[in-house]
């Protein structure tokens, strides 16, 4: 089945890119909190870490769930605001609202209460900014089919929603989460967190209004979806098309691998950067701003790479980048040759390493979006149906419902190795420490070198994509 004729839409301007991309403010912004949620509700709130850590696996599996539903859902809806702009408008405000209640939970409530609010407020957190984002990265395919063009649009998102991540970091540690004389450990300061937490969500309101109204004018040139057949078993046909596709299945399986290292690198960065290298709330907030130069050097040096070597080499050298780089302070620290803890010598380490660790990784996401949406028109000549939101989605459907499970790692390894509640930097045992790092630095490695093998599968390039989307074109003039 074809699909309906639409208007090709003009080459992109500037100005278009420039206000979609302002949407990667929308779920960057919740981020740096969200890798504070098990500090918060365990060491601060005093909720007990395995169930901190369940609340959060629970949410993540659920929003795996709901993308490729929304995703699927999303790419057939025909209404006189095309198939994604309803959903952007109508995630804004319950998204906030959820968020805000999130970190002000009920004072003198029982354990079982205080799960009951973190469970359902971050759950329907997930799913309204999901309505956002699921759709807005769906936008990009359908915004441009230039095999490079994509690349850029990605590498532009990126950047802007990583340095709204930078910027918001180093907001929540040296405005809300300051150190006091009554708490000189400011990531511990309950006061902080409410405020914060406001202010990310008035900044993702922002965000999503922004997207929305810059990219509105052009609902006209976009696909508008044939109404579906009613006949028995066609959706699943559609589907099972799109997920047995070879090249989606490797950035899927990639997906999974690479979900687990995030569940576990969230639960546990912040441990130890407040316990392990014994980082106050300042220099955390300084060390967040290397992305202020890792994250524009990011987004220019991957499109560029990729021009170079291809989409597919490129990504796997910048993921093989991101392992080596990214723990290699952990390992070194433990043979004792990393700098003492305190000195300046060691965070300019550390802050490089943050640096170059996030150049590597952040290049390597934008051209796995890059890869994903080259596949959607390989799907569209088998179907005669774009299926952006399903298969964007998709990629990170069982990347979330891995880093779900993966978020139940955290909680656990602090239970194994007897971390203390209430604990106070410096003063944890350095056996603790020690056996922390050597459960972690294990699951990272072996989960990121199984992704970066399942790129090896990805077939791809720039000659068989031009070819694809010129028979596209033909059947469609036809």
């Amino acid at each position: 089945m074809s699909s309906e004729p639409r208007i090709e839409p003009p080459r992109l301007a500037t100005s278009v890119k420039v206000l979609y991309s302002l949407g990667g403010f929308a779920y960057s912004a919740k981020t740096p909190l969200m890798g504070l949620l098990l500090l918060f509700y365990n060491q601060v709130v005093g909720l007990p870490a395995q169930w901190v850590s369940l609340a959060l696996a629970i949410s993540i599996v659920v929003d795996a769930i709901w993308d490729p539903i929304f995703g699927q859902l999303s790419d057939n809806l025909r209404s006189r605001w095309g198939r994604r702009h309803p959903f952007m408008y109508a995630s804004a405000a319950p998204f906030a609202i959820c968020w805000i209640l999130l970190f002000y939970p009920p004072a003198g409530w029982s354990d079982l209460a205080l799960f009951g609010w973190l469970l359902i407020l971050i759950v329907l957190s997930r799913v309204f900014i999901s309505l956002f984002e699921v759709s807005a990265t769906a936008l990009n395919p359908e915004l441009s089919r230039d095999y490079h063009e994509r690349t850029q649009l990605w590498s532009f998102r990126y950047m802007v929603g990583a340095l709204a991540g930078v910027g918001i970091n180093w907001m929540g540690f040296a405005i809300f989460l300051r150190a006091t004389v009554d708490q000189p450990v400011g990531q511990l300061n309950q006061a902080g967190y409410g405020p914060y937490a406001t202010t990310t969500a008035l900044i993702s309101v922002a965000a999503i209004l922004t997207a929305s109204i810059g990219t509105h004018r052009l609902i006209p040139t976009l696909h508008r979806p044939p109404p579906r057949p009613k006949e028995r078993g066609f959706l699943l046909r559609e589907i099972g098309i799109a997920v047995f596709n070879r090249d989606f299945a490797a950035l899927i399986l990639s997906g999974v691998f690479s979900g687990i290292v995030s569940g576990v690198t969230l639960g546990l960065g912040v441990y130890l950067n407040t316990y392990f290298w014994e980082f106050p709330a300042s220099k955390l907030a300084t060390l967040g701003l290397a992305g202020l130069v890792a994250v524009p050097t990011a987004a220019f040096f991957g499109p560029w790479l990729s021009r170079k070597v291809g989409k597919k080499v490129a990504t796997m050298s910048l993921m093989t980048g991101t392992l080596i780089i990214g723990q290699a302070p952990l390992g070194l620290k433990l043979l004792g040759l990393m700098p003492p803890n305190g000195t300046d010598l060691l965070f300019l380490i550390l802050f490089v390493d943050v640096a170059l660790t996030t150049v590597c990784s952040g290049a390597a996401l934008f051209l796995i979006y890059s890869m994903m949406s080259d596949v959607v028109e390989y799907v569209e000549l088998r179907t005669g149906r774009r299926s952006e939101g399903l298969m964007l989605s998709s990629v990170t459907t069982l990347q979330k419902a891995l880093s779900g499970v993966a978020t139940i790692i955290p909680g656990l390894i602090l239970v194994m190795v007897g971390f203390p509640d209430k604990a106070v930097p410096g003063q944890v045992p350095q056996d603790v420490l020690h056996n922390l790092v050597l459960m972690y630095l294990p699951i990272i490695a072996a989960m990121s070198v199984l992704s970066i093998f399942c790129v090896r599968f990805y077939r791809i390039d720039q000659a068989s994509h031009e070819a694809v989307t010129a028979q596209l074109r033909a059947r469609n003039a036809g």
